[in-house]
């Protein structure tokens, strides 16, 4: 399992919260939140680690993760 320094874990909530608030607030439920949460741990084990980078590819998945949940 990769190890991540605080200051990265600190980039990736960030783009965590960030990415949560394009999500319309009534399809914003925990399971959502954790889709994207693994994107951007999987973008940060494949070297992405700026906050741009994070975000990116965690809204990148929006339109994937909400088709499933519907």
């Amino acid at each position: 399992m990769p190890s991540y320094s605080p200051e990265l874990i600190q980039t990736m909530r960030a783009a965590l919260d960030a990415v949560m608030t394009q999500i319309p607030a009534d399809r914003a439920t925990p399971g959502v939140k954790a889709h994207m949460a693994e994107f951007i741990l999987k973008a940060a084990a494949q070297g992405q680690t700026t906050y741009e980078d994070l975000l990116a590819a965690a809204s990148d998945q929006i339109q994937t993760i909400l088709s499933m949940v519907t």
